[in-house]
């Protein structure tokens, strides 16, 4: 099991670990990986098991990884940014919005 140590929030499913397994006779399988927690800010859990076949034994395996917070949003409203004469208009403000979601 192969996991980074950490990764940053975006919102979704974080699934960033892989497992293999390998053993005699040439084996090497790449393996599902399981996930828990894995969405918000926290430890999140992985694991992967092989059931084995006729020549090797089953086995599993575990690791975790942090997911950490997402950059700070910031938004800046401009509001009446520039003059206007009365025309019966409507002339919104600018918003600017920045930074991971």
């Amino acid at each position: 099991m192969t996991c980074p140590a950490s990764v940053t929030y975006d919102g979704s499913a974080q699934e960033p670990c892989t497992a293999t397994v390998v053993g005699a006779g040439g084996l090497s399988q790449s393996l599902t990986v399981s996930y828990a927690n894995n969405t918000n800010v926290g430890t999140a859990t992985a694991s992967a098991s092989y059931a084995g076949d006729a020549n090797h034994a089953g086995s599993s395996g575990s690791g975790s990884f942090e997911i950490g917070k997402a950059a700070s949003m910031t938004v800046v409203t401009v509001a009446g940014g520039a003059s206007f004469t009365y025309d019966g208009n409507a002339h919104p403000a600018t918003v600017l919005v920045t930074g991971a979601g």
